[in-house]
């Protein structure tokens, strides 16, 4: 019988040769055909939810604002051609403030404290926009590599406290002030490098592990 060779992919097959020419495919005869296509890459839109854990480094430890450990939270906005693509992202940290009550000794004297004092917590806004390069390392899990340039913007509490002890002695003693307590007035240049492992056990759903770094330019050191 006749010959009749159908592609899934490519519509336009055409045959090149036909061996001896009969239109048969005789045993021990060879044909060749040939299709021609043009391949696009299509681009890909991705919108990422994100959350995790904010540890205070630099000139936000416990030494200078006395941060402690918080909660992150943001989404990704990316646009992925092939490896390559740029990713937008929008979030917050918000970290809880803590500190030891260094009070002076009293001597058996009465410490007051004119008002409590607040332990409540910074909060930084953040934006940015960058480049990001995808690294296949198994068909189901990719290494995502990215950096972001945007802004930040902090959030502050009231960072300067103080305590009064009784007679005799009736002197105020500051117990912290922070450094950098200008910064919440303005924008911040920060810079975001980040990793990170992604996994897609299907089409529409992926889940991500991953870490970054986030620096705000003129905190004072």
């Amino acid at each position: 019988d006749a010959l009749v060779l159908v592609d899934d992919r490519c519509a336009q097959v055409q045959r090149m040769s036909d061996g001896d020419g009969s239109g048969f495919l005789d045993p021990g005869e060879q044909w060749s055909y040939q299709c021609v296509m043009a391949v696009s890459q299509d681009m890909g839109f991705r919108v990422l939810p994100e959350g995790g854990l904010s540890i205070p480094t630099g000139d936000f430890t416990a030494q200078n604002v006395f941060a402690d450990k918080g909660v992150l939270g943001g989404i990704n906005f990316d646009v992925l051609w092939g490896k390559f693509g740029v990713e937008l992202f929008g979030g917050i940290n918000n970290n809880g403030i803590d500190y030891q009550d260094g009070l002076p000794p009293t001597g058996g004297l009465i410490v007051s404290k004119p008002n409590s004092i607040t332990r409540d917590s910074w909060k930084q806004l953040l934006v940015g926009l960058g480049p990001m390069y995808k690294i296949g390392l198994t068909k189901k899990l990719d290494l995502e590599l990215s950096f972001k340039i945007g802004f930040s913007k902090f959030t502050y509490p009231e960072y300067t406290e103080s305590i009064e002890t009784g007679a005799p002695l009736n002197q105020r003693y500051l117990m912290y002030e922070t450094r950098n307590q200008d910064i919440k007035d303005k924008l911040n240049l920060a810079t975001i490098p980040a990793m990170k492992l992604s996994f897609k056990p299907s089409k529409s759903i992926a889940i991500s592990l991953g870490a970054s770094y986030t620096s705000a330019m003129g905190v004072e050191h």
